[in-house]
């Protein structure tokens, strides 16, 4: 099974995934899922984001809830 880089931020980008990975072929369809998904959970959840003012966002949503928390 082989993976598409669906990344489209080139090779200069930092994250925990080499590029390689992108070409890979795994020997079960149950790795190449594994993979998937923990390169999703990293650029969703703590990829940092130039909208966020280069925030994770996770740490824009705790902000968020602190905030919250103090007005009520």
């Amino acid at each position: 099974m082989r993976l598409l880089d669906l990344d489209g931020a080139g090779p200069d980008s930092i994250t925990p995934f080499d590029h390689k990975d992108a070409r890979r072929v795994w020997a079960a369809r149950q790795d190449a899922r594994r993979a998937v998904f923990a390169y999703l959970s990293y650029h969703i959840h703590d990829r940092l984001h130039s909208t966020l003012e280069y925030r994770t966002p996770r740490e824009t949503r705790v902000g968020y809830c602190q905030g919250l928390a103090l007005v009520a």
